[in-house]
């Protein structure tokens, strides 16, 4: 008697290697969702999740933090098939790209945003960039000026532009906390403004604040005195860490409290999208950026965005000049003034996870 033996498909296995929330941001929320996925289309994923605070206790992650020898020893022992990693910063993504290849395990590393160099505190590729990237099978960029920053090192067959923005799962536009849904429903006539801050960053080295917090300020301060009628949500991803963090947005904090009182609502480690979701304007006026996966998400919303030309923008996006308050200003007024005109959620976005699906199906999982 012949006897038939069913064959399984092969068991596709990833790593994957970044951020967690909390807080939300734009890298972990894409991680979050780009897991989920994976899982859901058949994948078998594990998650190596790397920050400064360990994630949240029902994601089922390793915690490496900051550690450049947990990225080395644990991606070393616990990695397994295609290794995907996320850059954050330098000597970690090198620490755990040559754990990856001493494991002899194929690599895929994502750029999220313009390279930041360890070693000169400002935007570029530092050593520990390079040496990652000539040993990377793969290089993905969120977007084409990201993929600019390192396409001289990296082959155009091994290097490709996808942008973060994940679609979410439905529901979660409503998944607001008591505290964030109770201050949306006050005064729902009233337009509402959202701006995102990953991190109250005081100027670095000269260099300007990254996020705009500056601009936000100025920007409703001038329309309160114009008497445009607003509401402001300002969503932080993190509290202030050190002194000058704190002091630094304390000096906004208390001008934008002074010019708006009981209309500004300011929200800490809180899942934006269901602030996005109700906002008249989405505002992303930052100084330098990667994709912003809360453009993309306020756009797949139908919600009007405006934001700063310091990164390429998806299409119906009113930009303004990056680091110009006035630019700024005029643009917030006439999305305002146009209100809900042709306000419709965007339809055959990009999600980008099949490109990836494709690029780690090319290196074969092991």
């Amino acid at each position: 008697m012949d006897h038939h033996v069913l064959q399984s498909p092969p068991v596709r296995r990833l790593t994957q290697i970044g951020p967690l929330p909390p807080p939300y941001g734009g890298m972990s929320i894409h991680l979050l969702r780009l897991v989920s996925g994976l899982r859901a289309r058949g994948w078998d994923v594990s998650v190596l999740s790397a920050a400064r605070t360990p994630p949240h206790p029902t994601f089922d992650s390793r915690f490496l933090g900051n550690s450049a020898w947990r990225h080395w020893e644990w991606t070393r022992r616990h990695a397994r098939g295609v290794v995907h990693l996320h850059d954050r910063l330098s000597p970690l993504t090198l620490a755990a790209t040559l754990a990856a290849r001493n494991r002899g395990l194929p690599l895929v590393i994502t750029f999220h945003g313009e390279p930041f160099s360890t070693l000169t505190r400002r935007r570029g590729l530092d050593p520990f960039h390079r040496l990652a990237i000539h040993r990377a099978d793969h290089v993905v960029a969120v977007s084409s000026h990201v993929g600019a920053a390192v396409s001289h090192l990296v082959p155009a067959d091994r290097l490709s532009i996808i942008p973060a923005y994940l679609a979410p799962a439905p529901g979660e536009a409503a998944l607001a906390s008591p505290r964030l849904q109770a201050w949306l429903d006050r005064e729902p006539g009233l337009p509402l403004l959202v701006a995102l801050v990953y991190r109250a960053l005081p100027p670095l080295l000269s260099q300007a604040d990254v996020y705009g917090l500056d601009l936000l300020t100025a920007t409703c301060e001038e329309l309160r005195a114009r008497g445009t009628p607003f509401r402001f949500a300002l969503l932080l991803a993190q509290e202030p860490r050190s002194a000058d963090e704190q002091e630094y947005f304390a000096s906004f904090e208390t001008r934008l409290r002074k010019a708006l009182g009981p209309h500004l609502g300011i929200f800490v480690d809180e899942y934006a999208l269901p602030a996005i979701a109700r906002a008249a304007v989405f505002l992303r006026p930052t100084r330098t950026d990667g994709d912003a996966v809360s453009v993309r998400e306020a756009i797949a919303l139908g919600v009007p965005v405006v934001a700063s030309d310091a990164a390429p923008r998806p299409a119906g996006v009113r930009l303004h000049r990056a680091g110009e308050v006035e630019s700024l200003l005029e643009a917030t007024s006439s999305a305002l003034a146009a209100g809900t005109e042709g306000r419709t959620p965007a339809t055959g976005e990009e999600h980008g996870l099949a490109r990836l699906e494709a690029i780690y199906r090319s290196l074969g999982s092991r």
